[in-house]
């Protein structure tokens, strides 16, 4: 089990990897498209940070509905994959519409600029969305139990960032200068459908997958009991520790009485 769960982390690191390899790549291709890098660089984030956000919202909900979550893991990776590869078509096919947006909005740079660049962030939706999918499954996997949610969230997100800072060394200084824009693609699909078949062709989810948590004992509630209630109004009681000013009063005086449960300060 922990000889899976350590793979696991492994397929995640390499996944963070191919994410960033692909923003870079992206990133080059729509400066092609926009002429300015500021304009490419902004659409790539948003697409990226608006897909994250939507793929963890609505694979968060559908994930735990799974009784493996690994396999789901592995088709968002396989997912992710088909999707990349066909980005860089699906940015030449809209280059016809980017003509016939700059004779639309001629004069009006700003306008142009923000309709290409929401152009842009459609065609990287899905494997953007689909990449955000991968943080719920992960952890459908890692987190068994509500006391180890810190560390085993912990272990993913380093692992995923760890990746993420080498995928970014890697495409930035050798991949996209050695290989091209389309090669460095095309390095980080195999890696994604590498991540999919050691999932699901190499037995790895059925090792890891969620252990089922043990039903409570036959005639007992699983939740605590209740503290309780004390029948008054006040918020000290005598079980408690009093109060400061509580050693100023008298059970036997008019104005501190040993039915209630808290005591009342001398005027």
């Amino acid at each position: 089990m922990r000889g899976a769960r350590a793979l696991v982390l492994v397929l995640f690191f390499l996944s963070g990897a191919s994410g960033l390899v692909y923003e870079i790549a992206w990133t080059r291709q729509l400066g092609l498209l926009f002429g300015v890098s500021v304009f490419a660089t902004s659409a790539v984030l948003a697409a990226f940070m608006g897909g994250l956000g939507l793929g963890s919202f609505l694979f968060g909900r559908l994930i735990p509905t799974r009784s493996n979550p690994l396999r789901a893991y592995a088709w968002l990776e396989a997912g992710i994959a088909v999707s990349a590869l066909a980005v860089g078509p699906a940015l030449a096919a809209a280059e016809p519409l980017y003509v016939a947006l700059a004779r639309m909005l001629e004069g009006n740079y700003l306008l142009f600029s923000l309709a290409r660049a929401l152009l842009a962030i459609l065609v990287l939706l899905v494997p953007t969305t689909l990449m955000g999918g991968t943080v719920p499954a992960i952890a459908g996997v890692l987190v068994n139990r509500r006391d180890e949610v810190g560390w085993s969230t912990g272990l993913l997100y380093a692992a995923n960032t760890s990746g993420a800072f080498v995928g970014c060394i890697a495409a930035g200084f050798a991949l996209v200068h050695w290989l091209g824009l389309s090669a460095a693609v095309r390095v980080a699909v195999v890696v994604n459908l590498g991540i999919s078949a050691v999932i699901l062709l190499g037995g790895v989810g059925s090792r890891a997958e969620r252990a089922p948590r043990p039903p409570p004992p036959t005639g007992t509630s699983h939740r605590r009991p209740a503290a309780p209630r004390s029948s008054s109004p006040w918020p000290y009681s005598r079980s408690r520790a009093s109060p400061p000013w509580a050693s100023r009063c008298s059970g036997h005086a008019p104005w501190c009485s040993t039915s209630t449960t808290r005591t009342t300060p001398s005027p």
